[in-house]
């Protein structure tokens, strides 16, 4: 996976909105939109990514449930001018290096680009999760960046829910850097129920420091075309990062995933886990890679999809992948993709279960678990609620 052109080193830290709009824009410039040659793009079908016809005319709104009083939420330009050296190299190196650098600085350098950063402070620890509902209302296209920082020794779980209305084509654009101190602890939930005739490109970079741990969770619940990068910069000792997705598509879907877990320094825990359940004629792409760089001995890193296929037409594409260029390491890779086992549909018959409803239930089992690493009792079950929902809505579905 290639990385974008670097720009200035200077100018990698950003100190205000409109320099970030400037740097979108010199990275606009520096891009190109993918084609069929481009190895980040492999299986895409690259009709649907298109950008014509999406005015900046969507209105986000945004609502809050949780502990925020105990947060210290910055605009960005505050945050930008007070922590630009933390935010600015990734938003400039990091975020959209998978692939879709191009399409985040479309959106970024755009008049319609919001966004906020949220400051976890040093030993806070907050047990309720803080969620933040995202709201796109009307056709065209927005911009959402999310900067999280989480101080020494803090402890928090968010939730980021990005929405549309029915019947509303928006092209959502959202980008979020998480940068989690020595010792600090985050559980960051990213879901997404967007119209069936949007489009998303959700990239996110964490960067855990000493002895920190990062867990994120992407759920996909919507949305025609999805296109989600996700990569974890890990050069501090002692860190452990988790990531884990999970996509439910049907007919005329697709969900193109790309990550990455960058081992710069050993010592370093990595564990991904993405499943997808395609219904109809969805189709699903991953495409991961860890890289061990020289001298990141000790390395422990694991990354596994699962894809399920709910109807003859439904295909699945997964392309795991490991780099190491160092010694004394533990890592593995893999992908599955199959049907439901007639086995485990016959038991539940056995014990007077209709057909469709075991298959449900089957279908359910192999979505939880991802729900169920969340690691929170209140997320996870408003969460499963809207799974079961999506998968009541998707199991009839025909070409």
């Amino acid at each position: 996976m290639t990385m974008p052109a670097v720009l200035d080193p200077d100018s990698l830290v950003i100190r205000s909105l409109p320099e970030c709009r400037a740097a979108a824009e010199e990275r606009f410039n520096l891009a190109s939109w993918p084609t069929r040659n481009d190895q980040e793009w492999r299986f895409a079908d690259l009709r649907r990514n298109s950008v014509d016809g999406f005015a900046a005319s969507a209105v986000l709104s945004t609502g809050r449930q949780g502990p925020w009083d105990a947060v210290e939420i910055l605009d960005l330009d505050t945050a930008l001018l007070r922590h630009g050296e933390r935010f600015g190299p990734a938003i400039e190196e990091s975020l959209g290096s998978l692939g879709a650098a191009r399409h985040l600085a479309w959106g970024l350098k755009s008049e319609n680009f919001r966004g906020e950063c949220w400051v976890i402070g040093e030993d806070q620890r907050l047990d309720v999760p803080l969620q933040l509902d995202v709201r796109a209302a009307g056709p065209g296209h927005a911009a959402w960046l999310s900067l999280v920082l989480v101080r020494r020794g803090a402890s928090a779980v968010i939730w980021e829910h990005l929405s549309s209305a029915v019947g509303d084509a928006v092209y959502l654009v959202n980008g979020t850097v998480v940068v989690v101190e020595e010792g600090a602890e985050v559980k960051l939930v990213g879901s997404q129920e967007l119209s069936a005739s949007s489009k998303l490109v959700n990239c996110v970079h964490v960067i855990p420091g000493a002895n920190a741990k990062v867990r994120d969770v992407r759920v996909n619940l919507g949305a025609e075309w999805v296109r989600q990068e996700v990569s974890a910069s890990l050069g501090a000792k002692g860190a452990d990062c988790e990531l884990f997705g999970l996509s439910l598509a049907g007919a005329g879907e697709e969900i193109d995933q790309r990550t990455l877990q960058a081992h710069v320094s050993g010592g370093i825990h990595s564990n991904l886990l993405y499943k997808n359940a395609l219904f109809a004629d969805a189709r699903s792409i991953f495409s991961g890679l860890i890289r061990v760089d020289s001298g990141a001995h000790q390395t422990d890193a694991f990354q596994s999809c699962r894809n399920l296929l709910l109807s003859e037409e439904a295909e699945a594409n997964a392309m795991p992948g490991l780099e190491i260029n160092a010694d004394q390491v533990r890592c593995s890779h893999g992908s599955t993709c199959g049907q439901i086992d007639p086995e485990e549909v016959f038991y539940l018959r056995a014990r007077g279960i209709p057909e469709a409803a075991a298959r449900h239930l089957v279908t359910l089992g192999f979505a939880n678990e991802i729900i169920g690493r969340i690691g929170n009792d209140s997320v996870e079950e408003r969460l499963s609620a809207r799974v079961e929902a999506r998968l009541l809505a998707l199991r009839d579905q025909k070409v």
